[in-house]
């Protein structure tokens, strides 16, 4: 989490230093403008969802390991939360690939759905050191995990004196089989585009537009908003993520414009953080007039509380 994560928020904030804006229905086709900081982000967004040969991956197989292996004892109650743990992991990288997709596949991909001035452009590779050595550690975690997991066997000795050595033993036997193949599998990936390269090296390729249906306009506002994508699954968890809707410019016949917004009502928000929020604002409201703004009250103040410093130092002695 420490590296993948400080990778977003670094090249989240290069975007927002570059494009002065966090909506990401304003962004679009930043790819072509800042492919380092494109590249970055998109290995933060593969590892945080879980995917090789990333260090997230790692993460979410030790865990899925261990709800698996505690499925073997006898206790029912025991197991069905373990079940449920195993549910509740699985749905999380469900999310996470449908937010990382989105955000990733808006702000990057595509055509920009919005002029913007300046233009967007690419800094020093030097300014971007942070996030390439961020990578590279999770890269490593992910491809030799096996070296740095008996590191572990300390921590889990110093908070857990009885732990089962034998199943840590057998989980590092598995990360070194997960780790021979993700070498395989990277290996092949970077033979691919190896080949790809000689394939292609010398010769000119002719880039056009993702063939669209023949709808040859060229526009980017035909292109999906950020709402629509995510859309189906709003739909789906409606109970917990109402929708408020405002919609504007329908009434006429033929209208002059029309306007369409929509937003996300968080029902944790709504019942519980605003009203105590109310509260704390309506208590400390009744303070208000000790800040008048008016300079004799406030150095009245000031004697008051040196009146009542040096009786209070009377008393003490």
């Amino acid at each position: 989490h420490f590296l993948y994560k400080s990778l977003l928020f670094y090249t989240a904030g290069v975007v927002y230093s570059n494009t002065h804006t966090r909506d990401i229905g304003k962004l679009g086709g930043l790819a072509h403008q800042m492919p380092l900081s494109a590249l970055l982000f998109l290995i933060g967004s593969l590892a945080i969802c879980g995917l090789p040969p990333l260090n997230g991956f790692i993460s979410e197989f030790l865990l899925y390991i261990g709800l698996i292996r505690g499925l073997t004892n006898e206790n029912v109650s025991l197991n069905v939360i373990l079940m449920l743990g195993v549910i509740s992991l699985a749905l999380i990288g469900i999310i996470a690939m449908l937010a990382f997709t989105r955000v990733f596949g808006f702000c990057f991909l595509g055509k920009p759905r919005r002029a913007l001035q300046p233009l967007p452009k690419e800094g020093s590779p030097l300014f971007h050191l942070p996030a390439i050595v961020f990578s590279i550690a999770m890269l490593f975690i992910g491809l030799a995990a096996s070296t740095i997991f008996p590191l572990t066997r300390s921590v889990l000795r110093q908070f857990l004196p009885h732990a089962d050595l034998d199943a840590i033993n057998t989980v590092y036997a598995n990360l070194i089989s997960v780790n021979q193949a993700m070498i395989i599998f990277t290996a092949f990936i970077l033979c691919f585009y190896a080949l790809r390269f000689l394939v292609l090296r010398g010769k000119s390729v002719a880039k056009f537009k993702t063939w669209d249906c023949g709808y040859q306009v060229d526009s980017g506002r035909l292109q999906y908003s950020p709402d629509s994508y995510s859309a189906p699954f709003i739909k789906l968890a409606a109970f917990l993520v109402p929708q408020k809707h405002d919609i504007k410019g329908t009434d006429e016949l033929f209208p002059q414009s029309v306007s369409h917004e929509s937003e996300s009502q968080d029902l944790i928000e709504q019942a519980g953080i605003q009203p105590l929020l109310k509260t704390i604002r309506q208590f400390f409201s009744l303070f208000n007039w000790i800040q008048s703004g008016r300079t004799q009250q406030y150095i009245l103040y000031g004697l008051l509380f040196l009146i009542i410093l040096v009786i209070w130092i009377i008393g003490v002695r």
